[in-house]
């Protein structure tokens, strides 16, 4: 296993491994990985992988798309905090295992001190925070966007 490798150490030695894990990967990466089978993307979208050439060369492509989500919740139940998300994906069973209090955007928009976002950007998800859903929320309410962006309407911020 190798880390922290520069794009021309990475291009030097790539053809001999057939997986690969990233945060992104280059085009000229992907075309010099002639054995590669799989990438794992650490992280929850794969719009920074070109999923598409990937697939044409036949490398299988994966994610971990809710690791974050799960490690900010334990993260701030460590601090004695309480924590409620709107996690569509988690059982109440699991939640309820983790200490967490599953709720829906509005309530949590309306009591959350801390909002974080770790979701990736899709149509469904595009500007999710606008100024419908600012105005919604507790006053003096921080918001932490552990996404790459695209989620909050910036403009309705300001």
């Amino acid at each position: 296993m190798k880390v922290d490798l520069k794009q021309e150490d990475l291009l030097s030695i790539i053809g001999e491994y057939g997986g690969l894990a990233v945060r992104s990967i280059t085009a000229q990466v992907l075309e010099a990985a002639s054995n590669l089978k799989v990438i794992g993307r650490a992280g929850i979208g794969v719009d920074n992988i070109n999923v598409t050439a990937a697939t044409a060369r036949g490398i299988v492509v994966m994610n971990t798309p809710f690791g974050n989500t799960i490690t900010t919740a334990e993260r701030a139940l460590a601090l004695k905090t309480k924590v409620a998300a709107f996690v569509p994906f988690l059982s109440d069973e699991r939640a309820k295992d983790l200490g967490i209090e599953k709720v829906e955007p509005d309530e949590m928009l309306a009591h959350a001190d801390f909002i974080t976002l770790h979701m990736p950007m899709t149509d469904q998800t595009r500007g999710m925070l606008d100024a419908n859903a600012l105005a919604k929320c507790k006053s003096g309410a921080r918001i932490i966007d552990c996404a790459r962006g695209g989620l909050v309407v910036e403009e309705a911020l300001a």
